[in-house]
């Protein structure tokens, strides 16, 4: 889900994987482990939501995709 800033208070379980353009993008812990050591890659397509994200009203949505790094 994608938040403003401002309305986004990271919890004592997220954890921030890094930044998009200098935007912090968090995960709760367990997925963090899930993930574990892997890549991600954050795609944009579009689509309809009904979500409460803020690309939705843009009739797009952003998908996260793990890579294989070698």
């Amino acid at each position: 889900m994608c938040l403003r800033q401002s309305d986004f208070h990271p919890g004592a379980s997220d954890v921030l994987l890094g930044s998009l353009e200098g935007v912090p993008f968090y995960t709760s812990s367990w997925q963090a482990q899930l993930l574990g050591d892997v890549s991600l890659l954050i795609d944009v397509v579009e689509s309809q939501s009904d979500s409460f994200s803020l690309e939705a009203a843009e009739g797009i949505r952003f998908i996260a995709r793990t890579v294989e790094t070698r």
